[in-house]
C-alpha cells in the first residue's frame, strides 16, 4: 500500500469487518438494526474522507463473516449506493494480500472467506463484491504470504485476560494460537473463532477473546502498515498504540486514537455547528468530493488538522519532561527549556501557538495536572489553532474549506442513508 501514498494521508479502516467484536459476541444476531449500523460505518468513512486522501478496506474484512449479526451489517454497507460511489471516486480502495496482482488477491480473499462459516457466504453477495472489487484494481496490502508476527500481539493481549475462573480456557486459547501459528505461520480470525465455537466458551469469555483478536490486529496494523494510518472509533475503546508516520531513519510517532472519526466529528460540530456538520455527512460521496477538489482549500485544511494531531502526540510524550521540569526547576528556567523543547519537537505549530501552549503548561494547577491524555491535548491544541471567537473566527488555513462545506451543506440534497 505504501506505493500508493506518495505524500498523501491514507487510512486503513478495519471496523467494517468480520473481526468487529461489537457484533460477534451477541447471542441473538437478528435483533440488530443493520440499517442503523450501516449508517454508522458509512458516516465514519465519509468523515475519514474529509481528512484523509484515501481509505483502504481489506477485501477479506467484507467477506469473512463469522456470524449472521456481522454479515447483516457488512452486507448492508457494501451493497449500498454510497459505498459504490466511494469506490468509483477512488476515495475507498479495497486491498488484498498474498499476491501482487488483483486477480490472485481477489481469488485468495474468496478462498479464505469460504473456508469456514460457508453457510453465511451467499452467492449473490459474493458476486456483488467481485463486481465492485473490479471498479478499481485491488491494492497490495502485504506482498508476503502471511502476516508474520501477528501471533506475538495476540498472545500478549490474551495474557492480559487474567481471570482465574477461565484459567484453563485462557491457557488452551494461547496454546491453540501457538500451535496453529507454528503450523501455518499465521493465525487467522476464522480459524480462531472456530476454535472458540467448538469449545463452547462462556459468553463473557468469548467476548473477551473477540476483543483481544481485534485489538491485537489493530496493534499489528499500527506497526506493519504505517505510514498508512489504522483508525478506529471510540466504540471499541481507544488504543494508545503509536503509528510511525515518518520513516525508519526519521520516525514520527503519533497516538493512533487521535485519528478517530468520532474525534473529528466533534471537531466539525464545534467549528461548523452541529446542524451543518450533520448535514455534511448525510450528503452523497459525489457531493463531498466537490469539497476535496478544486482550489486546494481542503488540502490546506487537512494538512493543518494533521499537524495538530502530530503536535498533540508530541505534547503527550513530553509529560515526564514537563513534570520533571515543574518539580526540579524554577519558573523562568522551566519556560526557557520548554520553549526549546517545543521549538525542536513541535515546530509545525507556529510560534504563536507554542507561546500560548507553554504559558498554560507552565501553570502549576493547569488542566494538564488533572487530564493528561492525547484526546484532551488535541482538543486543547485545536482550540488554539482553529480559534472560533469574535476576534478570530477560524484558523485562516481553514476558512476557504469551511466556506465550501457550509455552502454545500446548505444547498445540496441529502442522500438516502443506505
Amino acid at each position: 500500500m505504501t506505493d500508493h501514498i506518495a505524500g498523501r494521508k491514507c487510512a486503513l479502516y478495519n471496523e467494517l469487518s468480520h473481526m468487529t467484536p461489537y457484533y460477534l459476541h451477541h447471542a441473538s444476531p437478528e435483533e440488530i438494526n443493520a440499517k442503523s449500523e450501516a449508517i454508522f460505518h458509512l458516516n465514519n468513512i465519509k468523515l475519514l474522507c474529509l481528512y484523509f486522501d484515501k481509505i483502504f478496506i481489506p477485501i477479506e474484512n467484507i467477506l469473512s463473516f463469522a456470524n449472521r449479526r456481522n454479515m447483516l451489517v457488512v452486507q448492508q454497507v457494501v451493497t449500498s449506493d454510497q459505498f459504490k460511489q466511494l469506490l468509483e471516486l477512488g476515495i475507498v480502495n479495497l486491498c488484498g494480500w498474498g499476491a501482487n496482482d488483483s486477480g490472485t488477491m481477489l481469488e485468495k480473499g474468496f478462498s479464505y472467506a469460504t473456508k469456514e462459516y460457508a453457510h453465511l457466504k451467499e452467492d449473490k453477495y459474493l458476486k456483488r463484491v467481485e463486481s465492485i472489487a473490479r471498479i478499481n484494481p485491488l491494492v497490495t496490502r502485504d506482498s508476503s504470504r502471511f502476516d508474520i508476527g501477528h501471533d506475538r500481539f495476540l498472545l500478549e493481549t490474551l495474557s492480559l485476560l487474567d481471570n482465574p475462573i477461565y484459567r484453563s480456557n485462557l491457557e488452551n486459547g494461547a496454546g491453540f494460537v501457538r500451535q496453529f501459528y507454528n503450523s501455518y505461520s499465521y493465525i487467522g480470525s476464522l480459524e480462531f473463532y472456530k476454535w472458540m465455537d467448538s469449545n463452547n466458551l462462556a459468553e463473557d469469555l468469548s467476548s473477551a477473546f473477540y476483543k483481544s483478536y481485534y485489538r491485537a490486529w489493530q496493534d499489528y496494523c499500527y506497526q506493519n502498515y504505517a505510514p498508512v494510518i489504522t483508525v478506529n472509533s471510540e466504540r471499541i475503546r481507544y488504543s494508545y498504540g503509536e503509528i510511525n508516520i515518518g520513516s525508519e531513519d526519521n520516525p514520527v510517532f503519533v497516538k493512533a486514537m487521535l485519528y478517530s472519526p468520532a474525534i473529528f466529528m466533534r471537531f466539525l460540530d464545534w467549528q461548523l455547528g452541529r446542524d451543518v456538520s450533520r448535514k455534511l455527512i448525510r450528503l452523497s460521496p459525489t457531493n463531498i468530493q466537490t469539497i476535496r477538489n478544486g482550489d486546494g482549500a481542503w488540502h490546506r485544511f487537512k494538512d493543518k488538522y494533521h499537524s495538530c494531531v502530530e503536535a498533540s502526540s508530541d505534547i503527550f510524550d513530553l509529560e515526564k519532561e514537563v513534570w520533571h521540569l515543574r518539580h526540579e526547576l524554577d519558573e523562568e528556567s522551566t519556560k526557557l527549556i520548554l520553549n526549546s523543547l517545543f521549538e525542536n519537537r513541535i515546530h509545525k505549530l507556529g510560534r504563536s501557538g507554542i507561546v500560548d501552549i507553554i504559558s498554560l503548561l507552565s501553570l502549576p494547577l493547569s488542566w494538564l495536572a488533572h487530564v493528561f491524555n492525547p484526546a484532551a491535548i488535541l482538543a486543547f491544541v485545536l482550540s488554539h489553532l482553529f480559534k472560533k471567537t469574535a476576534s478570530a473566527p477560524f484558523s485562516k488555513e481553514a476558512v476557504p474549506f469551511y466556506k465550501k462545506a457550509n455552502y454545500l451543506a446548505r444547498s445540496a440534497a441529502a442522500m438516502p442513508a443506505v
